[in-house]
C-alpha cells in the first residue's frame, strides 16, 4: 500500500475537494481574461450565512492591500532556529497589482453573499521559469479576508511532494500547489483584524485578514497630495 506525506495527502484532499466542488458548484463568472491573467466570481464553499457581498472597494484601496501583502518563506524549523528566519517581502510586483487592482474592485462589486473573488496570474522569468501567484480575496462584516494560495509556485511542485503529475490551479486559484512553503502578513500589523471569525482554509498561514475602516483611514491620502 503506497503511503503519502502529511504534505501529500492535504494535496491530494484540496484536489478532491476542488474536484467535488466543481461538480456540484455553480460555474465561476469570468471577469478578466488574457494570456497571464485571471479574474473570477466563483463560489464560497465557506460562505456560511454570507460574504458581505457585493462590496464596494475603490481601485485605489484595492492596490494599498495588494502592496502592504508580504510573503516569508516557511521552511524547517529547527533549521530556522539557528540561520534565523527569511525576510518578509511584497507578494506582488508594481507590474501585478497595477493589473489586478482594478479587476478585483470590479469583481467585488458583483460578487453575491455566496461567491468570493479569485485571482491567477502566470509568472515567468530566467530563475523561477514557468510559476503562478492566486488566491482569493472576499469581504465580510467590515473584515478583508486575504488568501494567497500560491506565490510564484512551480507548477511542478506538485510533483515534488509526491504527486506523478503538474497541476494548474487556473480552475481554482485557492488549490495551493505546496503546503506551508510561505506565510502571509501585512506591512502594517495595525489593520490586521485581531482576533477574527474563522473562515475555513487549508492552511490558516496563508491567509491575512484586514480591518477595511482601519485601512481605509491609514491609507487616505492627506490634502497635500491631492493637489
Amino acid at each position: 500500500m503506497t503511503r503519502f506525506s502529511p504534505t501529500v495527502r492535504l494535496l491530494l484532499l484540496g484536489l478532491g475537494l476542488t474536484m467535488a466542488a466543481c461538480a456540484a458548484s455553480p460555474a465561476p463568472r469570468l471577469v478578466y481574461k488574457d494570456a497571464t491573467t485571471l479574474v473570477q466570481v466563483q463560489h464560497d464553499v465557506h460562505a456560511e450565512s454570507g460574504n458581505s457581498h457585493p462590496a464596494r472597494l475603490s481601485v485605489p484601496t484595492i492596490k494599498q492591500v495588494l502592496t502592504g501583502v508580504r510573503v516569508q518563506k516557511r521552511g524547517d524549523i529547527v533549521l530556522s532556529l539557528v540561520t534565523g528566519e527569511t525576510e518578509a517581502v511584497p507578494a506582488f510586483s508594481n507590474a501585478e497589482i497595477e493589473d489586478l487592482a482594478p479587476r478585483i474592485s470590479q469583481a467585488l462589486a458583483t460578487a453575491t453573499p455566496t461567491e468570493l473573488v479569485g485571482f491567477y496570474r502566470r509568472v515567468s522569468d530566467s530563475g523561477l521559469g514557468l510559476g503562478v501567484t492566486s488566491g482569493g480575496i472576499l469581504v465580510r462584516d467590515g473584515l478583508l479576508y486575504v488568501v494567497l494560495a500560491n506565490h510564484r509556485s512551480r507548477f511542478s511542485d506538485a510533483m515534488r511532494e509526491g504527486l506523478s503529475y503538474e497541476v494548474d490551479p487556473v480552475r481554482d486559484p485557492l488549490l495551493s500547489l505546496r503546503s506551508r512553503a510561505f506565510k502571509v502578513s501585512f506591512v502594517t500589523d495595525r489593520a490586521v483584524a485581531h482576533p477574527v471569525k474563522a473562515w475555513d482554509y487549508i492552511d490558516s498561514g496563508k491567509l491575512v485578514v484586514l480591518e477595511i475602516q482601519t485601512l481605509e483611514s491609514l491609507f487616505q491620502p492627506t490634502p497635500a497630495s491631492q493637489r
